[in-house]
């Protein structure tokens, strides 16, 4: 367990890199530790709790990368996998019922063994639309395994009572408020409002 060394892994809508880190510059604890493409890798921090109040970020994780990692690996070494479940889903169990792994192969026995670990040691069902959602894949380096840190993607925001057919997305509701410069504004005009994401983004992030 000692060479697992643990980050948390960020994606985002292609373009909004720099709100991106400029949001991530706001937190203290959060460092970057390399960037690539339309994903953000942060050095890992226990307190994940601050990750889920990042706005103009998609999806989060908490990973894992060596190149060591196979299926084959991780099957072998369960615990490596255990580590990252236990550390999503401590204090938070009732939010996690179903679970889902992504990976090549997935009727191989290797990741089957992996899943009834899961099944067994979590009491969670294997689903297609799941709580919990495992990945393990090969980059262009590495092998990489993680798990999404909350059950629905940061974007998903607790105020929509449904998704609504050509909604904005939040994130870049987030994005587009932020380049707007709304901390000094005092007034806020949205013409054709549909869903209304880009008030409800304004008024969370700037109650004034």
């Amino acid at each position: 367990m000692n060479e697992t060394k643990l980050e948390i892994k960020l994606a985002y809508i292609n373009g909004l890199k720099g709100i991106v880190l400029n949001e991530i510059s706001q937190y203290p604890d959060l460092h970057v530790s390399k960037e690539g493409g339309d994903i953000i890798y942060l050095d890992f921090i226990q307190n994940i709790a601050q990750i889920t109040d990042l706005r103009s970020v998609l999806r989060a994780y908490i990973i894992a990368r060596n190149e060591k990692y196979t299926p084959l690996y991780i099957s072998n070494h369960k615990s490596i996998l255990g580590n990252l479940i236990n550390l999503v889903i401590e204090g938070k169990k009732n939010e996690f019922k179903t679970f889902k792994i992504v990976c090549a192969g997935s009727d191989s026995p290797e990741v089957r063994s992996i899943a009834m670990f899961i099944q067994q040691t979590y009491k969670l069902t294997e689903e297609k639309d799941a709580d919990l959602k495992i990945h393990i894949i090969k980059t262009c380096e590495t092998w990489e395994i993680g798990v999404q840190i909350t059950p629905i993607p940061l974007s998903n925001r607790n105020y929509r009572a449904r998704s609504m057919a050509g909604a904005m997305n939040p994130t870049i509701a987030y994005a587009v408020n932020f380049l707007s410069k709304l901390e000094s504004a005092e007034s806020y005009l949205n013409i054709f409002s549909g869903s209304a994401t880009l008030l409800i983004e304004a008024r969370q992030c700037y109650p004034n």
